[in-house]
């Protein structure tokens, strides 16, 4: 990432989104009652992305705060999992917006069929969501090494095979980029043994990337934390201490 804070780019999205909504606003209060559905479409629609550029612009703000900190990633909270309530919130999102957009009187087909698309995407987001098939991976900093898991297991990214992390950004989305050196034991630690040749697909480049807000974590502090136990071996030990008080 060149810049960790928000660009003029960001800001012109957000207040150009913004000035929409807050025309579509005005359009609600301003419309005959029966003639407020269009209106309330359209800033339903504009305050959806509305609210995705503030978001996106709220995150590079906070990395650039994270930048100026030494802080990493508290280890001690175990598993890491999908943060699932961003996740149901824009499958509603998709599912409200959507049903607006085509229920408005005399839309023609192609935005109609557009708005369909919209819902049905939301619907999908949800009920994938609920079924356990989107949003269950995790991740877990232990001694050995950075475990990546979901539903059908999981392996370890040990932290003497990492070359190192890379911060990048891919479509508005902070990605930390590992590298490692050798795949061969992150590829023998695949439990169970049976996902290992998915395992070796998915290192196949020798590197492993992370949407860190996928997981709602703070990709700089991730980018460190990473960093750190694999340039400083003695930060490791707290890794091995339980992470739950025993019973």
């Amino acid at each position: 990432m060149k810049s960790f804070g928000p660009g003029l780019r960001e800001w012109l999205f957000l207040a150009g989104s913004g000035a929409f909504t807050a025309a579509g606003l005005a359009m609600v209060a301003l419309s005959d009652p029966g003639e407020r559905h269009m209106a309330v479409a359209s800033t339903a629609f504009f305050g959806l992305c509305t609210a995705i550029f503030a978001f996106f612009t709220w995150e590079k703000v906070r990395l650039a705060r994270s930048a100026a900190t030494d802080g990493i990633v508290e280890a001690a909270q175990g598993r890491i999992h999908t943060a699932r309530s961003r996740v149901y919130a824009m499958g509603v999102a998709l599912v409200v917006v959507g049903v607006l957009l085509a229920t408005v009187p005399g839309i023609p087909w192609v935005p109609f069929l557009a708005s369909v698309a919209i819902a049905l995407a939301g619907l999908g987001v949800l009920v994938g969501t609920t079924s356990g098939r989107m949003g269950h991976a995790w991740l877990q900093f232990e001694a050995t090494g950075l475990r990546v898991g979901d539903r059908h297991g999981s392996f370890v990214l040990p932290w003497d095979d990492l070359a190192g992390c890379a911060l990048w950004e891919h479509q508005q989305n902070p990605v930390v980029v590992v590298q490692l050196r050798d795949v061969r034991r992150a590829i023998a630690s695949a439990e169970p043994p049976s996902r290992a040749a998915t395992v070796a697909a998915t290192l196949s480049g020798g590197t492993f990337q992370i949407l860190p807000l996928s997981f709602g974590l703070d990709a700089v502090l991730l980018a460190r934390s990473i960093h750190t136990y694999v340039s400083d071996p003695a930060r490791r030990d707290s890794l091995a201490r339980p992470l739950l008080p025993p019973p």
